[in-house]
């Protein structure tokens, strides 16, 4: 989980110009995409992942969230981003399709910095999971 830390960090270089604020609500969506490529990227097993998306939906504000679901597509099991070029082009796809505002996207980013003391608290809560 702490992967995520550095792929999101390394996503900040991403930005977006000219949206209006709007944001939709698809926590459902957002989970299942999460776990999907949580499990077929290898980044865990099937219990840990569940796990994982769990944490973060309980963690994260449901625009974070679902930006994060569109982030870790790209990551590999160990944790680095396949494809960065494309990974920001879908992140911004997907803040735009959202309606989110310069600000917030903005906020998002700088959230997403700053996901060290989550990554590691998501490690101790999920990990585990991975002997079960």
């Amino acid at each position: 989980m702490r992967t995520w830390i550095v792929a999101a960090a390394a996503a900040l270089a991403v930005s977006v110009g000219g949206l209006a604020y709007g944001q939709s609500d698809s926590l459902t969506l957002s989970s299942s995409q999460i776990y999907d490529a949580c499990v077929t990227n290898n980044q865990g097993p099937p219990l840990e992942c569940a796990c994982m998306a769990g944490f973060y939906g309980g963690r994260l504000e449901a625009d974070e969230y679902r930006l994060i679901s569109v982030l870790n597509r790209f990551v590999g099991p160990g944790g680095e981003v396949r494809d960065m070029p494309a990974t920001q082009r879908a992140i911004r796809d997907e803040a735009v399709s959202m309606g989110l505002s310069d600000r917030r996207f903005g906020e998002i980013m700088q959230r997403f910095s700053t996901m060290e003391v989550d990554g590691a608290y998501g490690d101790r809560v999920c990990m585990v999971m991975r002997t079960k």
